[in-house]
């Protein structure tokens, strides 16, 4: 089964992937973690996304700059991995950096025939 991990981190923490001082840590931790992703899904695929403010969001037609969040967390990145099942997945999701301070949420992916991933 195919599974959706949405990675959302307070813009502190997508701030400080550019700021010289906290990026090596920042990035090292999730070098880590991507370690364990590619060892159970070699085949994932995924990114980190650029900061919030380079978003722009089209609602109900309307085109808006910005994301607008309606929470202190954002959306940082996003991966699928193919895996087991939900168990596997949730403890791949409870060790992923974002879920220290943030929140990732695990999805199972629905297939183009509406029977799932």
């Amino acid at each position: 089964m195919r599974y959706m991990f949405i990675l959302r981190e307070p813009a502190e923490e997508i701030a400080s992937r550019g700021d010289p001082a906290k990026a090596e840590a920042y990035w090292t931790k999730w070098r880590a973690y991507f370690d364990i992703v590619r060892k159970a899904d070699p085949d994932h695929s995924g990114a980190a996304l650029q900061p919030p403010s380079t978003a722009t969001t089209i609602r109900a037609g309307a085109i808006e700059d910005g994301p607008y969040a309606e929470t202190r967390e954002q959306l940082g990145g996003f991966f699928i991995a193919d895996l087991a099942n939900l168990d596997e997945a949730l403890a791949l999701a409870k060790a992923c950096p974002a879920a220290q301070n943030g929140a990732v949420e695990v999805r199972p992916i629905q297939s183009t025939d509406g029977k799932g991933g």
